[in-house]
This record gives C-alpha cells, sequence and structure tokens, in this order.
C-alpha cells in the first residue's frame, strides 16, 4: 500500500490509499473479516472499503479483475430509482405523478380500482399492491409493461411492501416513454460519465430498454464510487449531480416490511416465527436483520443507521453514513441470513470517535500480503494421468443429447488441457490452465443460461482443471463477468465417457425458478 495510489481519475474526482489505522480502521479488523468470511465459506470475488472516502482496502480474487465488469443482479435497481431522481431533478415527473398518467397508452382495466391511486413513489418504494410477483407471470412474452398491467393490484398502494422486480422494471419503462431513452442512456451524462464508469454493460429486454431491475454489470470501483456519490448526498467532485433532499428521501424508510417475509419466510429466525405478537415479532426481527428495517427509493435499509443496494448471492454497496464508510463487494454467497452484514458489522466498523488509530506496520504487512497474493483455487489434483495419455487428441462419439453435441475431444499439453465439444460445424473449445486460470470465452451450449449476455457477446471465461482421480478430469469454468462458475467433471471408464455439469448456482434458492434444472449428463464412446 502506499499514500498516493489513486483509483479513479483526476476528472473525476480521485481518491487516495491509505493504511487503514490512518482512517481509524485497525488492519486486524480487515484481517478477522477475511477471516470469518474464509471460515464460513463465502466466495468473495471483490472488496473495497472506503473510510472517510480513502481506500483502505482493495482486492479481486483471480480470474475476477478490476477491469471486468461484474452482473449487479438487482443491485441494479438502485441505479435505477437514481435516474428517477435526475429525472425529477429535471422536472420531467414528480413521485406523486400517478403511473396511468405517465404511460397512458397500455390498457389498465385488468389492473383493478386501486391502478388508478399508484404512483411513482409506489414503484419506488416496491409497494404496488400485487400480491404476486410479476416476474411469476409466465405469459408475460416479450412486452413486459402490459403483463405488469395484466396482474390486478389486490391490495392499496403504499400500505403493503413486496419485493418485486415488476416495479424496478416499470420505472425503467417511465424514463423511457418521458425521454425517448433507456436508463442507461439517459444516466451516461449524468451519473455514469461524471463517476468516471466504465466498461458497463445494461441487457435489455425484449423491446429493447434497460432491464431496470437487473442485467447491470459495473466494476467494483464503479460500485464504490456510487456509494461515494450517495454517502456525499448527491455530491461527486465537489459538483452536486443530485439534490441531497432527493438522497435523503431515497435512504429513508417509505415503507415497512412486514412478517413473515424474506428470512423469516425462508425459515431462517424460527424461534422468531413462533412469536405470536406481530409488533414483537417484528421488534425482534429488526435486531437480527437487515431485510427489516424498512425500505426506501429501491434501497434496504439496515442496521447500524445505514443503507445498501444489494444482488443476488452477495453484490453490495452497503453505506453507513455515521461511519463515514463505504463497502463494495462482489461475491457468489448464500445471504439468505444477511451474512455478510453480520461479518462486517462484527469486524469492520470503526471504535466510536476512532478517527485514527497508532500505526501498525506488522498488521498492515500482513493485510498488504493478504490483499494481493493468491486467488480462487481451481481443482487440485495431477496434471496429467495413465488415462489422460491414453485419450489425449481422441475423439468421444457423443449419444444423442438435448445439446445436439456430436463429438468431444479432450486434449493435453504442457499449460493444461483443451475441451472441444462439436456442435454442428461448429467446434466450441475452452482452454484449461493447471493450477492456472487460463482466459477464454465461449458459446458452449452447456453454458448455463444465467451467464449468457443477452446483448450476444461472447461470454468471458477463465478455466481450470486437473485429475482428481486416475479417470476423472475435472474442470471449473469461472464466467467472471458473472458471479457463477460451472463445474464439469469429465469420468473415463475404459472407452466410454461421462461428462457432468453442476453450476454453482443449485446451491441458492430458487434454483430451477431463475436458471433451471441440473444440466443433463453427456455420455458416449471413444
Amino acid at each position: 500500500m502506499t499514500d498516493t495510489t489513486t483509483i479513479a481519475s483526476t476528472e473525476t474526482g480521485a481518491w487516495s490509499y491509505s493504511e487503514p489505522e490512518a482512517q481509524g480502521v485497525s488492519s486486524e479488523q480487515i484481517l478477522a473479516f477475511l477471516d470469518a468470511v474464509e471460515e464460513f465459506g463465502s466466495e468473495l470475488h471483490s472488496l473495497i472499503i472506503l473510510r472517510h472516502g480513502t481506500v483502505i482496502a482493495r482486492r479481486w480474487w483471480h480470474p475476477y479483475r478490476p477491469e471486468a465488469p461484474h452482473n449487479l443482479y438487482s443491485l441494479s435497481k438502485t441505479v435505477t430509482s437514481t435516474a428517477i431522481g435526475f429525472a425529477v431533478n429535471e422536472g420531467l415527473l414528480k413521485v406523486d405523478d400517478r403511473v396511468v398518467d405517465l404511460l397512458p397508452d397500455y390498457d389498465h382495466s385488468t389492473a383493478g380500482p386501486y391502478v388508478e391511486d399508484l404512483t411513482v413513489q409506489h414503484l419506488l418504494s416496491m409497494s404496488i399492491g400485487h400480491r404476486g410477483a410479476m416476474w411469476e407471470d409466465r405469459d408475460r412474452g416479450d412486452d413486459w409493461a402490459s403483463a405488469f398491467f395484466r396482474i390486478p393490484i389486490e391490495d392499496a398502494p403504499g400500505t403493503v411492501f413486496r419485493y418485486d422486480s415488476a416495479s424496478s422494471y416499470l420505472l425503467s419503462v417511465i424514463i423511457t416513454k418521458l425521454t425517448g431513452q433507456t436508463v442507461a442512456e439517459f444516466l451516461t451524462p449524468r451519473l455514469f460519465d461524471k463517476l468516471g464508469f466504465e466498461g458497463w454493460i445494461w441487457d435489455r429486454c425484449p423491446a429493447g430498454l434497460s432491464l431496470g431491475s437487473s442485467g447491470l454489470s459495473l466494476r467494483t470501483d464503479d460500485i464504490a464510487r456510487l456509494g461515494q456519490f450517495y454517502l456525499d448526498e448527491g455530491v461527486w467532485n465537489g459538483e452536486r449531480l443530485l439534490p441531497a433532499e432527493w438522497i435523503q428521501a431515497a435512504t429513508s424508510a417509505q415503507v415497512q416490511q412486514r412478517p413473515p417475509w424474506g428470512p423469516l419466510e425462508l425459515g431462517a429466525f424460527p424461534e422468531i416465527e413462533k412469536e405470536p405478537d406481530p409488533a414483537r415479532q417484528l421488534e425482534l426481527l429488526q435486531q437480527v436483520s437487515d431485510y427489516y428495517q424498512g425500505y426506501g427509493y429501491q434501497i434496504w435499509l439496515t442496521r447500524n443507521n445505514g443503507y445498501r443496494a444489494i444482488g443476488y448471492t452477495g453484490q453490495y454497496c452497503l453505506v453507513l453514513p455515521e461511519h463515514d464508510m463505504v463497502i463494495a463487494i462482489t461475491s457468489e454467497t448464500e445471504d439468505t441470513e444477511d451474512v455478510l452484514s453480520e461479518m462486517i458489522y462484527a469486524h469492520l466498523l470503526p471504535k466510536p470517535g476512532a478517527e485514527a488509530l497508532p500505526a501498525a506496520p506488522e498488521a498492515a504487512e500482513r493485510l498488504r500480503t493478504r490483499l494481493t497474493e493468491g486467488q480462487l483455487a481451481g481443482p487440485v489434483g495431477a496434471k496429467t494421468t495413465a488415462t489422460s495419455e491414453a485419450i489425449s487428441g481422441r475423439t468421444f462419439a457423443l449419444d444423442p443429447n438435448p445439446f445436439d453435441a456430436t463429438g468431444l475431444t479432450l486434449t493435453f499439453g504442457d499449460d493444461g488441457a483443451a475441451f472441444a465439444l462439436t456442435v454442428g460445424e461448429v467446434e466450441h473449445v475452452i482452454h484449461c490452465g493447471y493450477e492456472a486460470w487460463i482466459d477464454g470465452g465461449t458459446r458452449m451450449p452447456n453454458t448455463p443460461p444465467g451467464m449468457k449476455p443477452s446483448d450476444g457477446r461472447l461470454p468471458k471465461v477463465a478455466a481450470a482443471g486437473a485429475w482428481t482421480s486416475e479417470n476423472t478430469y475435472e474442470m471449473l469454468w469461472r464466467f467472471y463477468e458473472m458471479p457463477h462458475h460451472l463445474r464439469v467433471t469429465c469420468t473415463i471408464d475404459g472407452d466410454a465417457i461421462t461428462v457432468e455439469n453442476a453450476k454453482s448456482m443449485h446451491a441458492f434458492i430458487p434454483v430451477a425458478e431463475l436458471f433451471g434444472e441440473k444440466e443433463p449428463v453427456l455420455t458416449g464412446t471413444l
């Protein structure tokens, strides 16, 4: 670490990188946090910790890397609500505008009488009044906005919180209706360029609009900048971009979640679930979970008087104003019980009044080493076996399969292996390093659907492999612009091969709904 390292250009407002102790956080605290994450089994892909606008820790776990945008899932929602803030500031709409007035061209008749009361604020606070989530409507086709209005609004808008990506998507529709631009296009000169976002990607729906609810990919530096922008109440590099009043409203409780919901609904707190008094139940939940602190404008309020933008499997932007801290994380972790939040609160919060701590060179050096060494592990085993020598370069004829793949070839060399799958006239190849990651890209048919960019870009992958037994070759394919990976296991039995594909998402809920069932098994013969 040095005192002069910068991670943002001077045009967008550079911030410096200092030892944690100089900003009132000990290196030992950060080391303890990293130990806790590792012990729990969560998989961090990147981490940035800011205190007083200064970077005190910054790390990517290879093959994840600083320059690669990372899919944020529902963290995208907060960026969509930020676009509404700019639209309100420019007089394009007001939060109490009725949705039926902003989108008059849609058929509202099947939504019920409550649709007349639905406002932008209800969309922002996810208090529409739907009892069923729009994304469960499997018949929405290509016109998602029309599908929104096909679902009856059964509760008065503003009275009940229900987490639903439909609200975020409709905000995207409203921005496009008012401006003729997608949310991404609208935000480019107002936010993305101002804060110095680079290489961002926002997937689109069939109608060509930014998804709004998900699909945004940003670098971790950009996530941290977004958090600092909110912490500074709409100011960046000395320039006010949004009114402080908007940021304050966005990060204040606009609606209160009611149990059973979220972690309680999933059975994470069985003892609290037995509490018969709803008020007491909510009080107990607020003591142990960030999911019951209230909801702002597509932003979750948290314990410790903070707020966070979050995405599936642990994409985080946590802002703690009382501690003047921002924590940006990309990861793959099962977070139904606020796993990352618990570890952050347990280890990273500065002690009250701690603006600076005595230098701790030994601990700082250990942290420096921890933040610069190592990578995510690939399969562990042998580089070659007698089986690898027997099958290398030979083709297995595959039995009929859902991929319509006809041939598979494994070729082994000094640097690792090449896995080649033939589909029609196309040979899809992934190169796997041994005790190292080899970068590539693939449209191989067994690439899980959640890892395929919707705009047709070639999914980027880094792969590594090893022989975990004499007859079993295992590969990890890490799609490093996504949180997920695919574990591919090839088992050789004489002249026969069996190839199994396991998505890392299968450890999370709800897998079948989001990504489909497990991949089919391929079989074949030399």
